[in-house]
């Protein structure tokens, strides 16, 4: 029987102590990462030496200070566990005290285009408000629409709280749609549309949000606001804030999206054992791509759509290993 991670059994046991299924997720993806050090050292990541945790970093690759700090803090607390459960051989934790400078030395220097579910996962956990981690969350499942019109759209009572999927607009073709999203997605969207205060991510001020029939994004009530519900550029300024607040180049509605439909390709790999035109139309219907037009037939470009998903892309991003024709 092939074990997902090295020494499965402890590592089961470990996260059997979390009761959060999204934490419990995130230290998985941490177990896939340092299972090939740990094969290599021919030992559990617990036993591990500073300079082989470094190994570990290295091949996880965080895209910010924020990430870095996060996987330290995992492979810190998943150390603790062991020493407190007398797995490691010492009670020295390694990591324990580290600062920046050594979260520092991971940063990849290269401007990166797309993120992980796991890199953004980390950039979402560390913002302030619900309202933009609803909106990144939306983009990266598939709703953005012309002009962040599908997100402008975005109502209370247009959600499925049951069924997990969102009707949403996109002034493209005036017709509503549904999406579905996942449990996570759906719950922060809840928290946005009660959110009451928004504080800045560059200030850390506080400002009322403008509450306008029910809908979910929410103008922030500046003395120059101009409209009760939120513009294009509103949500467009929230990105932007997003990219400076870690310094990431390439962060935008476009590769936010991109990402995400990377990481639906995977899903879809991993449960068809193939990347054919089926998923491809899929993927394409899920982010309500535009479709080239011949003849009277619509179609996906599904060649267009292999520049962002391809092979070198999903086995950097998922460590998966696809042949796309």
């Amino acid at each position: 029987m092939k074990h997902r991670f090295y020494n499965s059994e402890e590592k089961e046991e470990f996260l059997k102590t979390i009761n959060s299924e999204e934490v419990r997720k995130i230290y998985e993806h941490l177990f896939l990462k340092s299972k090939g050090a740990e094969t290599l050292y021919q030992k559990d990541l617990y036993s591990f030496t500073l300079e082989q945790i470094e190994d570990v970093m290295r091949n996880i690759n965080p895209a910010t200070m924020n990430s870095a700090a996060n996987k330290k803090s995992r492979l810190n607390n998943y150390m603790s566990w062991a020493i407190t459960n007398g797995r490691r051989t010492n009670n020295i934790n390694p990591i324990h005290g580290l600062g920046r400078d050594w979260e520092r030395k991971f940063i990849d220097k290269n401007t990166k285009r797309f993120l992980s579910e796991s890199e953004l996962n980390d950039i979402i956990e560390g913002l302030h408000n619900a309202q933009d981690k609803a909106l990144i969350q939306c983009i990266f499942e598939g709703i953005l629409g012309q002009g962040f019109s599908e997100l402008i759209s975005m109502r209370y009572s247009k959600v499925d709280w049951v069924n997990n999927k969102v009707s949403v607009i996109d002034k493209r073709s005036n017709k509503e749609r549904e999406v579905q999203v996942s449990d996570k997605c759906l719950q922060l969207i809840k928290e946005a549309y009660y959110q009451v205060l928004y504080r800045s991510e560059e200030t850390d001020t506080e400002k009322e949000l403008v509450e306008y029939e029910d809908y979910i994004f929410k103008n922030v009530k500046w003395r120059t606001s101009k409209f009760p519900r939120i513009t294009k550029d509103g949500i467009g300024k929230r990105i932007y804030i997003v990219k400076e607040k870690y310094e990431l180049e390439e962060f935008k509605a476009k590769t936010i999206q991109e990402s995400g439909m990377n990481k639906m390709a995977a899903d879809l790999y991993k449960s068809n054992g193939k990347l054919d035109k089926e998923e491809f139309i899929k993927i394409g219907e899920q982010f309500n791509l535009s479709k080239i037009r011949v003849d009277g037939y619509e179609y996906y470009d599904i060649r267009k759509m292999k520049n962002q998903i391809n092979e070198k892309t999903l086995k950097e991003l998922y460590d998966i290993d696809v042949k796309i024709d």
